[in-house]
C-alpha cells in the first residue's frame, strides 16, 4: 500500500469518525460500522475497526470512560457477530487495554462483559486460515492479567481463569489449561477432562496437584487426588496408574507432614520428574513453603524472578 493510499484512508475514518460524533441519533456510528461491515473488502473491515478505536481513544481522552468502555465492548461483540475476527481481536485488545488505561477495577460486570465477549469468539465460524484459537487465547490473557492487577484477589476473577482453561483445551494447550483450571479451583472438571486424556493422563493428574499445592491449596490437591483414585476404583478398565500418579500421590501425603527429609528422599527416588524444568520452580516453592527448604541464593533469586515475587 503506497503512502499516498495508506494517508488518504487514515483520512477517510477520521472524518466517519468525525461524523459519527457530531451526527444526531444515537446509532449513528454503529450503522457506520455496519455500512462498512456489509462490504466484501478487508480495507472496509479495517476502516470499521478505525472509526471504532478513534471514537475509544477520543472518549478516553476526555474523561469519559464509561462510554469509552462502551463503544469498545460494543464494537468488539458487532465484529465478532460480523465473523470478523482478525479485526474484532485487534478491537478486544482495545477493550482490554482501555480497562487497564482506565484502571478499572475487576468488577463483576466488566468480567462478565469479558466472558460475553469469550462466548462470541466461540461462535465465529473457524476458516481453513484462521487464527481464531490464538486471537481468543492473546484477548483473554490479557484480560486475565488486568483482572489479576486489579481485583481483590490476589490472581485475579477466577471464571476467567476457567474460562481460559476450557479455550486452552479446546486448543490442544492441554498443559496450560490444567494450570488454568486449578487457578480457577475447578477440581472435578479437571478430573473428567485428564481422564480421557489417554496417554497424558497422569501427567497432567500431576500438574494439577504440584500447581494446587505450590499455590497452597490442599483442599483442592485432596480433592483431586481422591477423585482420580475414585475413578480408577469405578473403571474396571483403566490403564494402569504411572509414576507421574505414584509420586502425585506421595508428594501430597508428605506435605500433610513436617517430613522434609521424606521430600528430599521423594524428589531424589523420582529424579526424571523433580528434575524436569517445568517442575523445578514449583517444587523449590512447594519445598520452601512446606518444609522452609531454601534453594542456594543464586538459585534463589532467579526462581523468584521465574515466580514473579510470589514466593
Amino acid at each position: 500500500m503506497s503512502a499516498a493510499l495508506a494517508r488518504r484512508k487514515k483520512q477517510k475514518a477520521k472524518a466517519a469518525a468525525a461524523a459519527a460524533n457530531s451526527a444526531p441519533g444515537t446509532n449513528t456510528m454503529e450503522q457506520r460500522v455496519k455500512h462498512l461491515l456489509s462490504q466484501t473488502d478487508t480495507p472496509s473491515h479495517y476502516e470499521a475497526l478505525q472509526l471504532l478505536t478513534s471514537n475509544t481513544h477520543r472518549s478516553l481522552k476526555l474523561g469519559d470512560v464509561d462510554k469509552a468502555l462502551k463503544t469498545a465492548y460494543d464494537g468488539t461483540s458487532l465484529l465478532l457477530n460480523y465473523n470478523q475476527v482478525e479485526v474484532a481481536s485487534q478491537m478486544s485488545l482495545c477493550y482490554v487495554t482501555t480497562l487497564v488505561d482506565a484502571r478499572v477495577l475487576s468488577t463483576d460486570k466488566e468480567v462478565t462483559n469479558i466472558l460475553n465477549i469469550s462466548e462470541l469468539y466461540a461462535k465465529c465460524a473457524e476458516s481453513r486460515d484462521s487464527k481464531k484459537g490464538v486471537y481468543w487465547i492473546e484477548f483473554l490473557k490479557a484480560a486475565m492479567k488486568w483482572s489479576a492487577g486489579m481485583s481483590e484477589t490476589l490472581l485475579g476473577d477466577k471464571r476467567l481463569h476457567s474460562n481460559l482453561g476450557r479455550v486452552l483445551w479446546d486448543q490442544e494447550e492441554k498443559r496450560d489449561a490444567v494450570v488454568s483450571l486449578v487457578l480457577g479451583e475447578e477440581v472435578e472438571e479437571i478430573i473428567s477432562r485428564i481422564w480421557d486424556a489417554g496417554s497424558e493422563r497422569d501427567y497432567l493428574f500431576c500438574v494439577g496437584v504440584v500447581n494446587f499445592l505450590a499455590l497452597q491449596n490442599m483442599r483442592d490437591a485432596s480433592a483431586l487426588v481422591l477423585g482420580f483414585k475414585a475413578k480408577f476404583e469405578g473403571d474396571s478398565g483403566a490403564v494402569a496408574a504411572t509414576r507421574y500418579c505414584t509420586f502425585a500421590t506421595w508428594l501430597l501425603e508428605i506435605c500433610k507432614r513436617d517430613a522434609g527429609q521424606l521430600y528430599q528422599w521423594l524428589a531424589s527416588q523420582f529424579q526424571d520428574i523433580s528434575r524436569d524444568p517445568q517442575w523445578g520452580p514449583l517444587l523449590t516453592k512447594i519445598g520452601k513453603v512446606y518444609f522452609g527448604i531454601k534453594p542456594p541464593p543464586n538459585m534463589l533469586s532467579m526462581l523468584e524472578g521465574m515466580l514473579g515475587g510470589g514466593m
